[in-house]
Order: C-alpha cells, then sequence, then structure tokens
C-alpha cells in the first residue's frame, strides 16, 4: 500500500509517496505495518521522486509489484515544498506529467523487490502524457491484460482515460491498444480480474459518488457491467452505522483461485482520518411475491442524487403528431377510434390519411431518417440530465426492440425491427446513453389497445405475452428503470405484479442500481414500488399519500401539455426557460426528482423549442449543481421568496424573486452562518447577515440588483441546519 508523510498535505503524494508492506492473519484485516519496500531511487533513475499506486500480483512462483513514480525535482526540502503548495507549484504539473508505470519483482513477499530501468508501458493512442494507476491480470491465453490510465486527447476540459495493454509477460513491455476501456467520463483506479467461470474480464474503478464495474469477454472491447455500480461511496459498519468519507479511492477486488470476486478494498478519507476498509461481497437479499416483502426492496441511492431525467415519447403516433390542445398526441390510436373531442382527431385522420388507413399503417411512414441516438445522449447530457427512460412500448403495443410476441398475437409486423425504421431503438439508445455516462431506463405499458389476446383474455396476454416481453426487455437491455404505465384498468392480482417484481429484485443482475415505479395495479399509484410517481402534478390521494411512504417522488411531463409531440401546440403552451428552473427547483426542494419529456418528430430530430429549454436547463445547472444533485429536500420553506435544499452544513438557497424588502426571511433556521456566497460567484450583489446568532430568525439583506433567473446562494452552517421534514 501507498503512505506519505501526514504533517505534509494530501498532495505529497505525488513526491514523497512509499509503497509499504502490511500483514494480517485474514484478509479482512487489522493489518500491521512490517515494512517500506519501494520508495523513489532518486536522481539518474526514471523512478527517482515518489513511489505510488501500488497493485501486487503473484503470476507463477514470483510477485510483480506494479507501480507508478515520476522525475523533474530533486533534494528532501524542494520535495516538500511542491507537496505543501501542491498544485499551484510551479513543478507540480511537470512531475505530474512524468509519472510512468513500473514494476518489481521477487520470489517472495520479504524481497528483495528488483526493479527494471525502465518503464513498462508508454502513453499512446487513448492516452497521453502519463501512465500511472496501474493494474494486471492474466487471461485465459497466457497473455497478461493492464488497465493504465492517461489524459485524454483532445480533451477540451480534464478528462482521464482507462485503456488496455497487452503484453506476453508480466514484465512487459506493455503495448497500449487503440480501444479505450473508459472514456466517456472520468475515471481512475481500475482494478481487473478474469472469472474463469463466467469467462469474462472485470474491472472496478471509481468515479463521482461511485465505484462502478466495466466488463469484457475478450479483454478488449469493454462495457458497463450487467450491475455497473459496485456501491456509492459509503461505508456501513457491522453495528449499522454508516459513514461518509470525503474520498473513497483505490478500488481493488480480492478474488479466489477461480477468479470469483469476494473481497472489495477501498482507500478511504475524512478529515486527518485515513486506511483502508474491506467490504465483503456477499450474497443479495431475496424477496417474495408479496407487497410486504416487496417494500423492503430499497430505492438506489443514485436515483436519490441523480434529480433529473429525461422522459423520450416516440413512436407511431409521432407520424400524425395531432391532438387537441391540451391532450396527450400519443393517445392519437385511441382518439381516432373513440371519437374523442369532438371528433377532431377522426376528421383529421380521414381527411389526411383517409378513411381505409389503418393505424398499423403508419408503419409505412415512420422511418426515423434522421434520427442519431448520439446526438440525442449528448444533448441529454449537456442538459444536466442523469438518466433517460425511453417509451419502449405503449399502449399500442408497438414495440420499440424486436419482440418477438408483439408481432405473434397480431399476426402482423408489429416492432420497429421488423417494421417501420427497421431498427432497435431500445438498444441503440441505451449503448449512446450509457456511453455518455448516464443510466438508462425502460417505459413499458401493461395494456394493450385492440390486443386480440388481451381483448379476448386478459390473465392469458399476461402469461403469454406481456411476462415474457418484460423478461425479454430487462434481458437485452439491463435497464436501470422499469418504468410500468397502463396500471389502471385491472388490479393487480391479473398483472401480476409481485410475481413479476418478485422475479426481477431476486434476478435482475444489477439489483443494486435496479428500481421500478409505483404503477402496478389499479389504486395503487403512490403505495407500492421504489418510487412514487406525479404526472402534471397529480396523483390519486394527492400529496398525503406521497407523505405517507418513505420514498423519493418522481414529478413526470412534458414541456408542454402533451407527451408525444404534437403539432397542435403552441408556444404558449410551453414552460418558459424560467419557469421550467422553477419548477425544477421546486421538485428537488420537496425530495422529489424530474423526469422531463421530450416528444421527438417522427424522423428522430428534437423539435428546437424543447432543444433549446433543454440546453438553457443545461446552462443552469452548470453554475448551480452544487446545489441540486445529491441534496436533500429543503428543511425550511417553501419561502414567498423562494425554496431551499440541504447537504451537510451547507443550506443551499433559491430565489425565485427579490422581495420588496430586499430581505430574504430565513425562519426557522436555527444554525449560526459562517459564510454565505452566491454559487455563481456574482460580486455585484453583496450578502449582508442579520440576526446571525442561531435564535431561529436570520436574515439576508440583498444589496444591489439580482440579475435575472432563479439564482442560488449557500450558506456555510456552523451545524446542520435541520433534519429534513417529510415531504410537504
Amino acid at each position: 500500500y501507498a503512505r506519505w508523510p501526514k504533517a505534509l498535505r494530501f498532495t505529497a503524494w505525488l513526491v514523497l509517496s512509499e509503497i509499504a508492506h502490511a500483514v494480517a492473519e485474514n484478509p479482512e484485516g487489522p493489518y500491521r505495518y512490517v515494512e517500506t519496500v519501494l520508495r523513489g531511487r532518486g536522481p539518474g533513475h526514471w523512478d527517482a521522486v515518489t513511489a505510488h499506486n501500488a497493485k501486487i500480483k503473484k503470476f507463477g512462483n514470483k510477485y510483480y509489484l506494479y507501480y507508478t513514480s515520476t522525475r523533474g525535482v530533486s533534494g528532501r526540502k524542494a520535495l516538500e515544498e511542491v507537496a505543501r503548495k501542491g498544485y499551484g507549484h510551479p513543478k507540480w504539473w511537470l512531475l505530474r506529467n512524468n509519472q510512468r508505470t513500473g514494476v518489481a519483482v521477487s520470489a517472495g513477499l520479504k524481497g528483495p523487490w528488483k526493479r527494471l530501468d525502465a518503464p513498462i508501458v508508454e502513453p499512446s493512442g487513448p492516452i497521453i502524457r502519463l501512465t500511472v494507476n496501474p493494474a494486471v491480470c492474466r487471461g485465459p491465453g497466457g497473455k497478461y491484460y493492464m488497465i493504465v490510465k492517461g489524459d485524454k486527447p483532445g480533451a477540451k476540459r480534464f478528462l482521464r482515460n482507462e485503456a488496455l495493454a497487452l503484453a506476453d509477460t508480466p514484465l512487459g513491455p506493455f503495448r497500449v491498444q487503440p480501444r479505450p476501456v473508459i472514456d466517456s467520463f472520468d475515471t481512475e483506479d481500475a482494478s481487473i480480474w478474469y472469472d474463469q467461470a463466467e469467462k469474462r474480464f472485470y474491472a472496478v474503478y471509481h468515479t463521482r459518488g461511485r465505484i462502478g464495474l466495466v466488463s469484457s469477454t475478450d479483454g478488449i472491447r469493454w462495457g458497463p457491467a450487467f450491475h455497473d455500480t459496485v456501491c456509492p461511496k459509503e461505508v456501513f459498519f457491522r453495528d449499522g452505522t454508516k459513514w461518509l468519507p470525503q474520498r473513497m479511492e483505490r478500488p481493488f477486488v480480492l478474488t479466489d483461485e477461480k477468479g470469483k470476486a469476494r473481497l472489495l478494498f477501498v482507500a478511504v478519507k475524512k478529515g486527518n482520518r485515513s486506511g483502508n476498509v474491506c467490504l465483503p461481497l456477499g450474497r443479495r437479499p431475496t424477496y417474495r411475491a408479496d407487497w410486504k416483502s416487496l417494500d423492503r426492496h430499497p430505492t438506489p441511492r443514485w436515483f436519490r442524487e441523480a434529480k433529473l431525467g429525461i422522459f423520450v415519447t416516440w413512436g407511431l403516433y409521432s407520424v400524425p403528431a395531432f391532438s387537441k390542445r391540451g391532450t396527450y398526441a400519443e393517445w392519437y390510436a385511441h382518439w381516432v377510434k373513440t371519437g374523442a373531442h369532438g371528433g377532431l382527431e377522426r376528421r383529421f385522420h380521414e381527411k389526411r390519411y383517409g378513411k381505409e388507413f389503418r393505424y398499423r399503417d403508419f408503419t409505412s411512414l415512420w422511418k426515423a431518417e434522421l434520427w442519431d441516438p448520439g446526438r440525442w445522449a449528448r444533448l441529454f447530457r449537456k442538459a444536466g440530465a442523469r438518466y433517460v427512460v425511453l417509451v419502449s412500448k405503449f399502449h399500442d403495443g408497438f414495440a420499440l426492440w424486436p419482440s418477438r410476441e408483439a408481432s405473434k398475437f397480431r399476426g402482423y409486423p408489429w416492432n420497429a425491427v421488423e417494421t417501420g425504421p427497421r431498427r432497435d431503438i431500445v438498444g441503440e439508445l441505451a449503448r449512446a446513453v450509457r456511453r455518455a455516462g448516464l443510466r438508462f431506463g425502460t417505459y413499458f405499458s401493461l395494456l394493450e389497445w385492440e390486443n386480440p389476446l388481451y381483448d379476448k383474455d386478459p390473465s392469458r396476454y399476461v402469461e403469454e405475452q406481456m411476462i415474457p416481453q418484460i423478461r425479454d426487455l430487462v434481458r437485452r437491455y439491463r435497464p436501470a428503470i422499469l418504468w410500468a404505465d397502463g396500471n389502471w384498468v385491472q388490479p393487480d392480482t391479473v398483472w401480476r405484479s409481485t410475481e413479476i417484481l418478485a422475479e426481477l429484485y431476486n434476478k435482475v443482475p444489477n439489483y443494486l442500481d435496479f428500481l421500478v415505479n409505483d404503477r402496478w395495479g389499479k389504486g395503487l399509484r403512490g403505495l407500492c414500488g421504489d418510487v412514487s410517481t406525479t404526472e402534471y402534478g397529480r396523483i390519486t390521494g394527492g400529496r398525503k399519500r406521497l407523505q405517507a411512504r418513505a420514498r423519493p417522488f418522481e414529478e413526470v411531463r412534458g414541456m408542454g401539455r402533451s407527451f408525444g409531440w404534437n403539432r397542435l401546440e403552441p408556444l404558449e403552451d410551453y414552460l418558459e426557460g424560467d419557469a421550467l428552473v422553477r419548477l425544477f427547483v421546486d421538485t428537488v426542494s420537496r425530495g422529489g426528482n424530474l423526469l422531463l419529456n421530450v416528444g421527438p418528430r417522427a424522423d428522430g430530430m428534437i423539435p428546437l423549442l424543447q432543444k433549446e429549454r433543454l440546453l438553457a436547463l443545461g446552462k443552469w445547472l452548470r453554475k448551480n449543481g452544487e446545489a441540486v444533485y445529491g441534496a436533500e429536500k429543503g428543511p425550511l420553506g417553501p419561502y414567498p421568496w423562494g425554496r431551499t435544499t440541504v447537504k451537510g452544513r451547507t443550506l443551499f438557497l433559491f430565489v425565485f424573486h427579490r422581495p420588496d424588502s430586499g430581505i430574504l426571511e430565513l425562519k426557522g433556521l436555527h444554525a449560526k452562518v459562517k459564510e454565505a456566497r452566491f454559487l455563481d460567484g456574482d460580486a455585484r450583489v453583496s450578502l449582508k447577515l442579520e440576526g446571525n446568532d442561531g435564535g431561529g430568525n436570520p436574515r439576508i439583506r440583498l444589496e444591489g440588483r439580482l440579475c435575472p433567473g432563479v439564482r442560488v446562494i449557500a450558506l456555510e452552517c456552523e451545524k446542520e441546519p435541520a433534519s429534513p421534514g417529510e415531504g410537504r
């Protein structure tokens, strides 16, 4: 393991780290320091300064200690100066970019360790400048696979790539391959192994908020594992207490002799405390097919912290894109059949397409000729979303993936691969969304219109079509969310909801990430599932029903009044940019997520007005996301002037408008404020604290003119402002 002088700053890792040897009676520890085995060798060597990033492996009858080092500064005094000044020292980036990976070899753990005289891997291809964080395993064909980190070429912002390098021996030289392991988001500290039973490579890594997992069948082409989050960056001890370290890095997986993962080690730091924690990789919990058991399923932390998702409503109904103003255009088939809205949609249909033109004939017109899933995913990420939910099958039953059952019981092609666009829309978007670093979910309608099997025998439909479709969807695409709908026409016993959910909770590979919503039977909204859903602010039973369960809620709605694109929707029906931000903030302040809908055109392009609203929201989030992502619902308010959220000892104030008095009253805040600042760094308005004695009624006087839009003020308090109450 690596260590460096505690008296110096954390940044001393770059210049004064050493690799030490510790032993324990059991893998779980506790470990006892024995000796230091590697330090920087001094001037004249490639590894002159520091020894860091230790990873030890046994291949054959020898031990190989992989490490990183650097050169460029000499002398203890000069190195300590670099450590104290950190990133601001003029030699910091020279030392940082000179880092390389090497190896020392020994016949035993007690040494002696013989180092090579040169690094074993150089940056090339998907990484530049440096090679650090080495992790090596032996593959089934006898080659050695290394994951190593470097900077991403051409990145507009600071971004590190994980690359794969190959060698014929554990001593190298390792040759970097052109295809990166991870390059769409910033990661560090990969640890690689090969599972012989599964015949698959795995690698853990750390990134913002979580320890992640990727996998590969050949060691070259990598992607997110079925369960791509090993754990959030939090530690639960055996006594039930939870610890949130400031840093949780350097994940390492200990396997058995067959490559089956058994223990996860992570390095942690909080304040002046640092060390290693061992997390056992145990069995998953099991659930019975009853609501009491299913209600024990936890809502994943990632969802609670994500706050913003994108809902995509796209299908055959996007071709006519026509319904009465203020109604759902995706219900076009139903409106035409029933003659709803005074026959508006039926008259349009007969005039535009002809009386003999059936809804299923829209497959000949839906081509999605301009659709680029990567462009969608990049837009959603730029909007600040953390997850995407695609309507995989609406009430019309048309499946956006190659569902055999969708066509089987209708007697004609009824999925997007056999007809229409002739593309696996679910699969293509899932890959693009995950490449963009977002989570992917699928909406699935339980009911179907004009399905002969459902119309004749709903129970047979559930058994022979619906359940097989859900299994197929989950098996193919590993959604993090299964978002059910169309539940209101049958009780949960007809849908066999408890049976389905127990099977999913017990069998999905990504079980720690997985969640379902609350639409699983007539009258069950807000009473089941991992998240309660409101739609345009509405839910059966009202907000009191939300308060009855300790679950987050999710508000799903469009920017206008329809989910599917509606050509009759005028500009005034769309939320303006500031109104959208206020809606989002209000939702988050009450402990919810916003699942914001986009309704693409039939050709695959997102209408410009919707795109503009997304980009405006993303621009606001880039300045103020600290107050949103991972924050808890506001302990105070709502106030006439705005809303609040909280994160630890930081209280965030979302100022919708400046009160006439120029004073923000904070009634109920029983914590002294140490500092007040605008998140966007605006110094044109000064913040003057009054009554700041912890007595429960401090005030902030705004001296100056606020810029338009929702402004965010961060208050650093001496203690946590309050325990958030239940949803208001």
